[in-house]
């Protein structure tokens, strides 16, 4: 069994893998209302009452601007010779003290003369910070994963020759980025917008609590109008994600073909919005397309755009016992 956690600050998504069959999982709705820390450890204590963990391996999601995940190219060398390299690499590509972060580095592809590098790091007190509330519930987490490589791997699971494409998935207070190139991913980055924009919007147009707010924004169409009110916020995000496609035009002189939207705020709002104004094709990613399942989930057709992230994490353990 593998467990990808993907621990968010509006849900707590679970996904448990067999032999790469989905098991089980589970979406933990948080109250919007709490601080942060204590609407998390809420959801972790609902978690551990219905899951058990002891000796399964668990991969936990990272997210958030100061987690940063770079694609690099070298020349070949030896694993010594990389490991040497990368303490100058990491100065140069990572915009934050060495001895703020804890970074790792993989290679994921090569030819004859170059080797490609993904590089990730977080800083540490946010590595710190994570274990320390996962210890309470006494989870012990197998890797850290930053959000966008658990994304990349959701992806490649399911569809492993696509390329020229854009991968998105937009959270309650992130969107992440991936761009798929001709040679392997070409880009990841992290935005600071999600449905949080809107759920306060609507709680402080309307004087309601967070909580009530995120209800509307899903589940009634005045909520749908507070997304064209809050026009401006989509465009600039839109801006945001069309510099980056661009730079990954002009760099490969190659043409993004489509972009793949999933995430609890992968609206059918958003897409239009998406299609009007970027010119792109956009498709929902399916995560469980291909995924063999060992039993009926009820909810999987609704859940499925929002546990993305926690089975790319499930995925990353691979083999790993």
């Amino acid at each position: 069994m593998k467990i990808g956690l993907d621990i968010g600050s509006h849900s707590i998504k679970i996904v448990c893998l067999k032999n790469g069959i989905l098991e089980n999982y589970s979406i933990i709705n948080l109250d919007l209302e709490k601080e942060l820390e204590d609407r998390i450890s809420e959801g972790l204590k609902q978690l551990v009452g219905s899951f058990k963990f002891k000796k399964i391996p668990i991969a936990i999601g990272i997210n958030g601007p100061d987690t940063i995940v770079k694609y690099i190219t070298l020349p070949k060398m030896t694993e010594d010779e990389l490991k040497e390299a990368m303490k100058f690499e990491i100065e140069t590509h990572i915009p934050l003290k060495k001895e703020e972060i804890y970074y790792d580095f993989h290679i994921f592809s090569e030819d004859a003369e170059n080797i490609k590098v993904v590089i990730a790091s977080a800083k540490i007190n946010i590595v710190q910070g994570i274990i320390k509330l996962l210890e309470k519930y006494k989870i012990r987490a197998k890797l850290l994963v930053p959000d966008s490589i658990a994304l990349l791997n959701s992806f490649i699971q399911c569809n492993p020759s696509e390329v020229n494409i854009a991968l998105l998935n937009i959270g309650f207070q992130y969107s992440n980025l991936n761009i798929i190139g001709i040679d392997g991913p070409f880009i990841s980055r992290i935005f600071e917008f999600g449905s949080a924009n809107f759920v306060n919007l609507i709680s402080s147009e309307k004087n309601c609590s967070l909580n009530e707010a995120d209800k509307i924004l899903f589940n009634d169409e005045e909520g749908k109008n507070f997304i064209y009110m809050g026009r401006e916020i989509v465009d600039s995000f839109i801006d945001e994600i069309t510099s980056s496609i661009t730079y990954y035009e002009v760099e490969k002189n190659q043409k993004i073909e489509k972009i793949y939207l999933s995430g609890g705020f992968s609206i059918k709002e958003i897409a239009e919005l998406f299609k009007e104004k970027i010119g792109i094709e956009i498709f929902y990613f399916n995560p469980v397309e291909r995924l063999k399942l060992t039993r009926s989930f009820p909810n999987l057709e609704e859940d499925k755009n929002r546990i993305v992230i926690a089975i790319g994490l499930a995925f990353t353990l691979g083999n790993t016992k």
